[in-house]
């Protein structure tokens, strides 16, 4: 799997804290008959200082590039943290 960072955003939270949040574009490749599709995802790390805290990430969202750059720039843009990107990714596919 390759991973690239989409944008990096430093985001004050409601009790005055900060967290850093990494979010990346993934590509995976799928064999299907002699064929191979490169799949893209999302993942979102979480840190606060220099302290990792969490993330999550969705690897297999879809074929097309410009979807995943569609996506990744709407994450990004609203701050979305990685306990809610499996939802926000359900609502983007459906």
């Amino acid at each position: 799997m390759e991973k690239e960072i989409f944008s990096e955003k430093t985001v004050e939270l409601e009790n005055g804290e900060s967290v850093v949040l990494h979010y990346f574009i993934t590509k995976s490749h799928i064999k299907y008959k002699n064929m191979k599709s490169p799949v893209y995802g999302i993942e979102i790390s979480k840190y606060c200082g220099n302290v990792f805290v969490e993330k999550e990430g969705d690897y297999g969202v879809t074929e097309k590039r410009e979807d995943i750059l569609k996506l990744a720039d709407i994450i990004s843009k609203y701050n979305v943290m990685p306990s809610s990107l499996l939802n926000i990714i359900d609502d983007f596919v459906s």
